[in-house]
């Protein structure tokens, strides 16, 4: 992104634009400064949108230039593109790739790498709408370094395209008015893709060209007015703001040149406002998105416009707006906004990895660091590539070819290591690593959960997830989101006390309710959440005690799903069933699971060993609902584990004995279930709900009827 030329342009209507490099600033800084505090420009991420509108600008603005004066090639294009963007982006690939194995775990070194791998064949986008890992337990993308080149990858997709489909466009066409139509149309097409797929798609409508070539295709627009505005009837009164010299002579008197100054004052006038109406649309995008907000589609579509209406009117001619990004400094960072953009978010993305969020001390020591390698890498990179006079075979070679190899070296020895990198040669690496590991992982890790993005027919009978004594009876099941699934080790170690046996399956991220839950579901979920519950409802029938776990106060805050699950437990308690209600135990935002493994290879790294915080509020609501619907309803009961896990007067604990019992900020680990249920049993016995299970399933006749030939977990 930002890569554009501004400078390496031809003569005339490629002239320099100094207001094109400031508007570069104010996008790159917003951009900047929301990823090092989102609360600074809540919506500085769409300073990419703003990007993609002066890259689609200059491209067609030079693009049309040359072939009207018949020097247009596509061989020397790509040649400028090269310059442009091959080298510091490819520098940045590199340093990432080489320090992700040194620095990160090894499976996030292997993202990392193959992410660089298809950010040089201009496909970090497409990787990423792919690859990225939003899962229910994945590490958030703000840690992946390279995340940022998606943005670049949309850029060069549209290089390989515009210039082989502009020139047979404009000649197709032919006219103006239909160039700019039929691309005005295309424009509408892809914001409305956009909006269609934030539903059903999100990541392709955030990742993929065909949605974010809006803003591209705006800018397209505006160089094409631009041009039109400089040689159709009535530009040179346009383009200018006062009536000089040569305007007279071609009006041919005195008398109407003077006619001539209200027309060019208005001219102005239209051009200010523009202007102004343009920045307004940029500050105010920058000030009223926030990241939570569904982008892009329509959003996107005010930051890009603006972006377009600026310039535009600096196209015209001066104007204030073009005046005020004139300013020196603003050019001055625009002029290195490529490679600012290039180098801050690494930065972030390592810091992020290691400490978590940014705060203050580390926002300015990223911000300098992101000044000096900006400059640096224009300095001794960026412009001398942009300055070569080699022929494109050579330009090509020296700049794409040979460092792209060199990445793929340090990409294969990664690979090679399984993303160890170096570390291969260490004595204690894997052994650290492995016993940290085996004291973290969740139920479904250690194959005795059957926590599933989608159950299937297979899940309800899989000996992995029958869990108890292997004589005892069984008819026991766990159901519901990641909820039960992190709460296997715990009814584990209560069913061995208990002598029962359960089966437990649960589908993350779905509610466990009857009927319809796509109410309750983000639209990337709804289609697994219906089908897995229908799979579940009919079998609930064969099980005489139903336990229900679930985030009761999550699914978009919905409180009608914590109501639609207690109608279920009231129907299946109605049908002579036993129910119980698990409640949530506590949450721990901003707990990284990995940060000991991490400190391997990280020594300056220093990880907590407890952390407690108050049961926030709108769990201890949730629960208190769950209870009073117990006490109520006859045939359900109501557990949670939060008298032990907040038994200190600090508050609720996160580390036992120096131990994590959390695998994130939600969800305890394997080890840390079974610890809270070892001591729930060693310090207040086998609590009510539990205690009696085992006679209820005699008394029900079931025994072991229920998967009786399901063997032993």
């Amino acid at each position: 992104m930002i890569d554009s030329s501004n400078v390496d342009t031809p003569i005339g209507e490629g002239r320099y634009r100094a207001d094109v490099d400031g508007l570069r600033a104010v996008a790159v800084l917003a951009v900047i400064l929301f990823h090092l505090h989102a609360g600074w420009v809540p919506g500085g991420f769409a300073g990419v949108d703003v990007f993609l509108a002066i890259s689609g600008f200059l491209l067609t603005r030079n693009v049309l230039s040359e072939i009207e004066r018949g020097t247009f090639s596509v061989a020397g294009f790509y040649r400028r593109r090269v310059k442009r963007i091959a080298l510091p982006m490819l520098a940045v690939v590199g340093v990432v790739v080489a320090s992700a194995q040194v620095l990160l775990l090894p499976e996030d070194a292997l993202r990392t790498v193959f992410a660089g791998l298809w950010s040089i064949a201009s496909l970090a986008n497409v990787w990423f709408w792919r690859n990225l890992d939003t899962g229910y337990f994945s590490r958030e993308a703000h840690e992946a370094p390279l995340l940022h080149l998606w943005s670049l990858g949309v850029e060069e997709q549209f290089y390989l395209a515009w210039p082989l489909l502009l020139p047979l466009a404009a000649r197709v066409l032919g006219a103006a008015r239909a160039l700019f139509a039929a691309i005005a149309a295309l424009a509408i097409a892809s914001f409305a893709g956009g909006q269609a797929l934030l539903g059903s798609d999100p990541r392709f409508a955030f990742y993929m060209l065909p949605t974010r070539a809006g803003g591209l295709l705006l800018g397209a627009l505006a160089a094409i007015a631009a041009r039109g505005w400089d040689s159709g009837p009535g530009g040179a009164a346009i383009a200018s703001t006062q009536p000089d010299a040569s305007a007279a002579k071609s009006i041919g008197s005195r008398t109407d040149a003077r006619r001539a100054l209200p027309e060019a004052r208005r001219a102005a006038r239209v051009r200010s406002l523009a202007a102004v109406v343009g920045a307004a649309l940029v500050l105010g995008s920058f000030a009223r998105l926030e990241e939570g907000s569904p982008f892009p589609g329509w959003r996107a579509v005010p930051p890009s416009l603006g972006a377009t209406l600026i310039l535009l009117a600096g196209a015209a001619g001066p104007n204030p707006v073009s005046a005020l990004l004139s300013w020196r400094p603003l050019v001055a960072v625009g002029l290195v906004s490529y490679s600012a953009y290039l180098w801050h978010w690494p930065l972030v993305a390592f810091h992020r990895y290691a400490w978590g969020e940014v705060g203050p001390l580390a926002r300015g020591v990223i911000g300098l660091l992101t000044a000096v390698l900006a400059w640096a890498s224009w300095r001794w990179i960026e412009r001398p590539a942009r300055r070569s006079s080699a022929s494109l075979g050579a330009v090509f070679r020296r700049q794409w070819l040979l460092p792209s190899a060199a990445v793929v070296a340090l990409a294969a020895f990664a690979i090679v290591t399984g993303g160890k990198g170096p570390r291969i040669f260490s004595s204690t690496y894997d052994a650290e690593l492995s016993s940290l590991r085996d004291r973290s992982v969740l139920a479904v890790h250690a194959g005795i959960s059957c926590d599933r993005k989608r159950l299937r027919e297979n899940d309800f009978t899989d000996p992995r997830c029958l869990l108890g004594p292997p004589d005892a009876p069984t008819g026991a099941v766990l159901w519901g989101d990641s909820q039960a699934g992190h709460y296997v080790g715990l009814l584990e170690e209560f069913a061995r006390a208990g002598e029962f046996r359960f089966r437990n399956f649960d589908t993350y991220g779905c509610a466990p309710v009857d009927g319809d839950p796509t109410r309750f579901e983000p639209a990337d979920r709804v289609e697994d959440c219906v089908a897995s519950n229908r799979l579940v409802m009919p079998r609930l029938s064969e099980y005489p005690v139903v336990v229900l776990a679930a985030s009761w106060p999550g699914y978009t805050g919905r409180p009608q799903f914590l109501e639609a699950t207690l109608r279920l437990a009231g129907r299946l308690a109605a049908t002579g069933h036993r129910v119980v209600l698990l409640g949530k135990a506590p949450v721990f935002p901003n707990l990284d699971r990995s940060c000991r493994a991490k400190a391997i290879s990280i020594p300056w790294l220093r990880c907590p060993t407890e952390r407690f915080q108050p049961l926030t509020p709108w769990i201890a609501k949730a629960n208190a609902r769950l209870r009073e619907f117990a006490g109520k309803t006859p045939g359900v009961s109501y557990f949670d584990a939060n008298d032990v896990l907040c038994a200190d007067p600090r508050g609720c604990a996160a580390f036992e004995d120096g131990e994590a019992l959390y695998f994130d900020a939600h969800h305890l680990t394997l080890a840390g279930s079974r610890r809270t249920g070892a001591r729930i049993l060693r310090e207040r016995g086998l609590p009510e709900p539990f205690a009696s299970i085992a006679s209820h399933l005699r008394d029900a006749g079931r025994g072991r009827s229920n998967d009786a030939t399901a063997g032993a977990p």
